[in-house]
């Protein structure tokens, strides 16, 4: 991938939870790991990326940070099993469908994937993946996106 795309990311995601909340979401330095260099946060929603572009468009974080996404979400209705699962899901399948439409497209995007044990998200192997911290509200995630 090209820093222009890389950055389409980072500007989707810093999107997504500004709309959340309107409160600022700051992004780190994206840097670029090897599939088997990241360790998941404890939960993970993962998208899979076929098409012209192949590969996973991953977000990961802590309940913590997902609960107060379902409260900026659906205020204090937002109590009820599996929100956190939801919501992780939800994160991860918004940025890639909007990342679909800024890449025109060029890729399809599959069911969203909930892993709620860390040990258990495995990237693609042979794809350059980059990832992306996060910071929202005091709480850390990583955008993580394994394409070609």
């Amino acid at each position: 991938m090209k820093t222009e795309e890389v950055q389409i990311f980072v500007n989707l995601v810093v999107q997504y939870f500004e709309g959340l909340s309107g409160e600022a979401c700051k992004t780190g330095i994206p840097r670029l790991a090897g599939a088997d260099d990241y360790h998941a946060k404890p939960m993970t929603g993962l998208i899979g990326i076929s098409g012209q572009y192949k590969g996973c468009i991953c977000f990961s974080t802590g309940p913590e940070m997902l609960r107060d996404a379902v409260r900026a979400t659906l205020g204090d209705g937002g109590d009820f099993p599996n929100a956190e699962a939801d919501m992780i899901g939800e994160i991860a399948n918004t940025i890639a469908g909007n990342a679909m439409q800024a890449f025109n497209d060029s890729f399809s995007i599959s069911v969203p994937m909930v892993c709620e044990d860390a040990s258990k998200v495995s990237l693609p192997q042979g794809v350059p993946v980059y990832i992306i911290p996060i910071s929202w509200q005091g709480h850390a995630g990583d955008l993580v996106i394994g394409m070609t």
